[in-house]
């Protein structure tokens, strides 16, 4: 009797544990509901609260045990815009000056940032009789030049860390030329390596201050600088994160809430909600040749956070289709064309939503690598140049940038006389107005 009695209790006591656990598994805001949450609800982009470099938003981690596959990631609900959202363009409230030549050098040389003090570039400037370049800073006030580390490769742009006044970038040194992460935080002080064994040498800065880079093997990772044993894995749920050879680029959102990645082995472009933790493949289209693959390259978020660009590429050599503009707020997107000539140098104005690119003079590359400027308002789909007058040789891949402040652009202007004669290489200040 007393036997039955115990399994009686036995069962009653298991009966109610499930009970428990179903009631537990579906409160809001359990560790188990907010688990299924991310694993099945629909991925929305909100608009996110835009915070200042002192005040950074840490993203959260989502660990690998919810890494989905490819299949599983849907395809991005946005259509594409049928007209502009106003009529009315502020371009032309903008007054621009002659550019006003304010640093020269005998070799040649690249602006990588301006930064965020609004009175220093980041600059790379090539070795003599050596590959490689001399990574410095140039401070427009007083002319003064500082070094804070040289390379012996010139592949990917360095980052600069506010908080630690120091650059980060990536290097490959014989004789295996492995990737190196290295922090330099000048000539007087000796390089920090950081990490190993990098697929690329793109770098990226996530909102929290934390480098990100892609290691063989590992995906997506983020680094902090006093911490660089501790390493994490920032983006889990995307496909082929764990072959050895995956590779990617990305842009981040100011406030972290989203990041674009475009995957190269794939050929896949994702837009990543790291506030849920969920993934959406956004369709780049397709070439006059289906056979060719579609590229995002040079993505880049406007201050607001709301309007992502891109370059459309395809083929080998590179061949330009379009660069896309796409509104996260409205989940729509738009490619605009430029008489069959490309785009290179995405940069954002400070504080709007008007886009600063370089556009090839001449459709035809054999004819030189002349750039002329444009400025580009996402809302009203409209652009126009910038002192129609001047071309700049090189200037969209030698980096063109908005000051902080919204009031200069810095552009590469060297003194180049076709066919192949470089006298000087320059950087150019052109002052900004609202008329």
């Amino acid at each position: 009797m007393r036997t039955k009695q115990t399994i009686g209790w036995g069962l009653l006591l298991v009966f109610v544990t499930l009970i428990l656990a179903i009631a537990v598994h579906n409160i809001p805001g359990s560790s188990a509901a907010h688990r299924q949450e991310i694993l099945v609800s629909p991925s929305p982009i909100t608009p996110p609260t835009t915070v200042s470099e002192s005040t950074p938003t840490v993203t959260p981690e989502i660990p690998l045990t919810e890494a989905v596959t490819s299949e599983q990631i849907p395809l991005c609900a946005f259509n594409v815009q049928a007209q502009s959202l106003t009529s009315t363009s502020l371009l032309d409230t903008y007054v621009f000056s002659e550019p006003k030549v304010v640093l020269t050098s005998t070799t040649a040389i690249r602006l990588f940032q301006w930064l965020p003090d609004n009175r220093r570039w980041l600059i790379g400037r090539a070795k003599t009789e050596v590959a490689g370049e001399y990574i410095e800073t140039f401070d427009l006030d007083t002319g003064e030049i500082k070094q804070y580390a040289e390379r012996h490769s010139s592949a990917g742009k360095p980052i600069w860390l506010s908080m630690e006044q120091a650059v980060a970038f990536v290097d490959s040194i014989p004789p295996d030329y492995s990737r190196m992460l290295y922090l330099g935080r000048g000539e007087d002080r000796p390089l920090e390596e950081l990490a190993r064994d990098l697929v690329n040498p793109l770098l990226s800065l996530s909102p929290d201050g934390q480098i990100v880079y892609s290691a063989n093997g590992r995906g997506i990772q983020a680094i902090q600088v006093h911490s660089p044993s501790l390493s994490r894995v920032l983006i889990a749920n995307l496909p082929g994160q764990g072959e050895r050879g995956w590779a990617y680029s990305d842009a981040w959102r100011v406030d972290g809430t989203m990041a674009a990645v475009y995957v190269y082995k794939t050929g896949k472009f994702y837009l990543v909600d790291q506030v849920i933790g969920k993934a959406c493949e956004m369709d780049l289209g397709q070439a006059d040749n289906r056979a060719q693959k579609i590229s995002a390259s040079d993505m880049a978020w406007s201050a607001d956070g709301r309007y992502l660009a891109l370059r459309r590429v395809y083929g080998n050599p590179e061949r330009f289709l379009s660069l896309r503009i796409i509104d996260t707020f409205t989940r729509e997107f738009r490619d605009m064309t430029f008489e069959e000539r490309s785009v290179h140098g995405l940069n954002w104005a400070p504080g709007g939503n008007v886009l600063l690119v370089a556009v090839d003079a001449d459709p035809d590359p054999t004819l030189g690598s002349f750039d002329s400027l444009y400025i580009l308002d996402a809302t009203a789909c409209d652009f126009r140049p910038v002192l129609p007058k001047h071309q700049f040789f090189g200037a969209g891949y030698d980096g063109i940038f908005w000051s902080p402040d919204g009031k200069s652009i810095g552009v590469p202007c060297p003194d180049f006389m076709p066919p192949d004669e470089m006298r000087e290489w320059r950087i150019c200040v052109i002052s900004v107005e609202m008329k």
